[in-house]
């Protein structure tokens, strides 16, 4: 009876971390004025901020988030003691992983929005950890049940996720800095002096504020859309590098998510909007983290057994 109440509560789970994934985003991002018209003069004002979180949208974004947060806490726990006795000693960590990131983000959600980068970005990190915690203990539960075509090479999909968590940070920072209008005309100063006080995570304030310049979070979007494209070639070349039949599904998802990601990425550039193509590669993202996982997982699992 567990066994099969296992992989459809992970698979839902899997659901309400996709689904806090894109409320926190939208709510994150509407705040910010992503899309908002008229663009870019809007852009970073209170007055839009508080337009965002006094909608109808935000208003159902942020019952959804608050919900879907709560189920996922009560639906995770359930699997992870139902899955538990079954589960080897990777899977049991990714529980581990997914209780406490789950009780940290709960906690966080009390000083959450906030002017500090830090609580933003442990935001956003928890929800994408989330989602791959999840994925690698589908993994390990299907692998229970049936039998998964043979991967290997999983220190290259480790680096692979570092790199994503690293790259979700990058992008997390442009809206944390209030600098999402920055390239609006265009970039062309991918570099300042003192731009590396935006990345530091327990500095507030607006990239306009620190670097003292109209555009200063042009350092921003320049390595968020380089790391963008190397990201997804490595992870592109890390999962088909896993395995010796490059068309299994777990290789296929990897290789889709990266796409979908990057294509995504590309059109934010190209459009600075709107809010809907943000909002869908924050989610583009998670879905790769949880690919990247799923597939990490099945590289372990040969490991134990050769």
């Amino acid at each position: 009876m567990s066994e099969r109440l296992t992989q459809p509560l992970l698979a839902t789970a899997f659901v309400l971390a996709l689904t806090v994934l894109g409320a926190s985003s939208y709510l994150r991002l509407a705040a910010n004025g992503i899309g908002c018209e008229p663009w870019p003069a809007c852009y970073g004002k209170e007055v839009t901020a508080k337009a965002a979180r006094e909608s109808a949208a935000a208003q159902a974004a942020r019952s959804t988030h608050r919900i879907a947060a709560s189920a996922f806490a009560l639906v995770a726990l359930a699997a992870v003691v139902l899955g538990w006795r079954r589960w080897g000693g990777p899977a049991r960590a990714a529980a581990v992983v997914l209780l406490v990131v789950t009780a940290a983000l709960a906690l966080i959600g009390r000083y959450t929005p906030s002017a500090l980068p830090a609580i933003t970005l442990a935001n956003v990190l928890g929800g994408l950890a989330l989602a791959g915690c999840v994925a690698f203990l589908i993994s390990a539960q299907r692998a229970v049940a049936r039998y998964v075509p043979p991967h290997r090479h999983p220190r290259a999909l480790a680096v692979v996720l570092a790199l994503l968590a690293v790259q979700a940070a990058s992008g997390t920072m442009i809206s944390a800095r209030s600098a999402g209008a920055a390239c609006a005309i265009e970039c062309s100063e991918a570099w300042l002096p003192g731009a590396a006080r935006l990345w530091n995570p327990l500095e507030p304030g607006t990239a306009v504020d620190l670097l003292r310049r109209e555009r200063g979070g042009e350092p921003l979007h320049a390595l968020h859309r380089l790391g963008g494209i190397v990201v997804a070639v490595l992870a592109v070349a890390a999962a088909s590098a896993s395995t010796r039949r490059p068309g299994t599904p777990y290789v296929r998802a990897v290789v889709g998510a990266s796409a979908l990601a990057l294509a995504l990425g590309l059109a934010l550039a190209a459009y600075e909007g709107p809010l809907a193509v943000a909002v869908a590669h924050a989610l583009a993202a998670g879905a790769l983290v949880a690919a990247c996982a799923a597939l990490l997982e099945r590289c372990l699992a040969v490991r134990r057994t050769e």
